[in-house]
Parts: structure tokens; C-alpha cells; sequence
């Protein structure tokens, strides 16, 4: 499955992760390294296997793959992004 970013939501990078603006609730939502890589990818166009793929690869965990299930769907509820 594909995400993207929803519309009213502002991205900006930081030096330890990234800071999400939701600009309709009036919202900050600060990630870490390994959530903003998340973030990125999915805005980029990436699914969320190929997120998993890229985690497990780069971090060698097995767990990856229920993490960034889990990152996506909380991601999803609270509004930040949406399905393609």
C-alpha cells in the first residue's frame, strides 16, 4: 500500500528527525531519525514493504516490518497521511 502526505501537513527536517505541522489542528508531531526516513520514503512514493525492505536492510531487524505497520497506521489515524 501507498501513502502520501495529507494536504495539511507541513514538513520540516531537523537535526535529530523532523517536526510534522498540522496546520488544520495546530499540531507539532516531533520524529525521530528512523520515523522521518519512514515519512520521507512514503512521501516519496514508497510502499510500505519497500520502507520495510529498507529498514530491515539498514538496520538488520526482523521487526521492521510490524514497526512500520504500526508507525503507518498510527500516522493514518492521527491524520498526517493518507492512502493513495
Amino acid at each position: 500500500m501507498r501513502f502520501t502526505l495529507a494536504p495539511h501537513i507541513t514538513v520540516t527536517r531537523t537535526e535529530s528527525g523532523m517536526v510534522l505541522l498540522d496546520t488544520d489542528a495546530g499540531r507539532l508531531f516531533e520524529l525521530n531519525d528512523t520515523a522521518a526516513v519512514i515519512v520521507e520514503m512514503l512521501a516519496g512514493g514508497a510502499s510500505t514493504n519497500e520502507v520495510r525492505q529498507q529498514l530491515a536492510a539498514r538496520a538488520g531487524q526482523e521487526r521492521s516490518g510490524r514497526d512500520v505497520a504500526e508507525f503507518v497506521t498510527m500516522l493514518v489515524e492521527r491524520g498526517l497521511v493518507q492512502a493513495q
